[in-house]
């Protein structure tokens, strides 16, 4: 029974949220590298773009998905999912790229 609680929350956030990772996460990520790419850039300037993007844009996503009826409080908790989310999304980014950086040197 409680397999079937979590397997149901799991395709909740599937359904609302993915759309908007790759929708809305993946461009963004994207011009984030880019623009960054250009400067010299540090891991807190890159997170902290990553933290502002990710909390901004998970705003008008809950916003169009709630039809605007969201008190502040949950329109703020919702920034920091979506920053942590967007925490989340940079460290895997990191840790894949320093994995094919690795694997490319060893062949």
């Amino acid at each position: 029974m409680q397999y079937l609680i979590i397997l149901d929350i799991l395709m909740l956030l599937l359904t609302y949220f993915l759309p908007a990772y790759l929708l809305l996460g993946v461009p963004i990520s994207l011009l984030i590298d880019k623009w960054m790419n250009k400067r010299e850039s540090h891991y807190v300037s890159h997170l902290l773009l990553y933290i502002v993007c990710g909390g901004i844009l998970c705003i008008p996503y809950i916003f169009i998905v709630t039809k605007g009826e969201l008190p502040f409080l949950q329109l703020l908790q919702f920034f920091i999912w979506g920053s942590v989310a967007a925490i989340l999304y940079y460290h895997i980014y990191l840790v894949l790229s320093l994995l094919v950086k690795k694997n490319k040197k060893s062949s």
